[in-house]
């Protein structure tokens, strides 16, 4: 059956404009800008804070092994303010997963199993919670390039980098840290370099999708 462009356009209002899957739960952002959980909740990391939808817009979604964070934009009522910072976490919190500090701002974020990292607006990675394996302890970029993305896995992290000072020399453009035990932080490298557009980290692999 073949369908017109003109029958194909329908507004969706429970559309899913972001998705994320943590340890035993999944969290959502709907197109309004609403979030919904589903599944584990024993932390409450499957219960969304209760934010004043007329201020409040959810953007982005990171889902952990037993808490969530969320990046929100904030819209003051008239004569009123937003409070500082731009994440929102909760369930779990043992470590310090779900505190990401006060005033808070980032462009990104995810979560890994029991730790977050978020980019800020000046390319700078910053991350909490669990660092049993150095997975929060965040290294500086090789030089010539800036951080561009961020992943968090089990107990590890990776980047992604831009090259801001050319000539730029490396052999992939992804920088990981932390537990290695199955190779999840040894980027595949090459010359010319591996270049990545998305990466994405599990408990003990990491993949990513290259330019080609």
């Amino acid at each position: 059956t073949t369908m017109s462009a003109e029958a194909q356009e329908w507004s969706c209002t429970n559309c899913i404009a972001d998705l994320s899957a943590g340890g035993d739960h999944t969290c959502a952002i709907r197109q309004d800008g609403s979030a919904t959980c589903w599944g584990r909740d024993i932390y409450g990391q499957a219960t969304p804070p209760d934010l004043n939808p007329d201020m409040y817009t959810f953007l982005e979604i990171a889902s952990g092994d037993d808490h969530t964070c969320a990046r929100v934009q904030c819209t003051p009522p008239s004569g009123g303010f937003c409070p500082i910072g731009n994440i929102r976490c909760w369930g779990d919190d043992d470590f310090d997963q779900a505190s990401p500090g006060f005033g808070a701002v980032y462009d990104e974020i995810d979560a890994g199993v029991i730790h977050t990292c978020g980019l800020t607006a000046t390319n700078d990675i910053e991350c909490w919670g669990h660092d049993g394996f150095d997975q929060v302890t965040v290294p500086e970029p090789p030089n010539g390039w800036q951080f561009t993305g961020v992943a968090a896995g089990g107990f590890h992290t990776c980047a992604l980098t831009g090259c801001i000072s050319p000539p730029c020399i490396a052999t992939a453009n992804v920088r990981c840290w932390g537990a290695n035990g199955s190779g999840q932080t040894d980027v595949p490298v090459s010359f010319p370099a591996h270049m990545f557009t998305l990466i994405s980290a599990g408990e003990y692999h990491t993949c990513g999708v290259k330019t080609d």
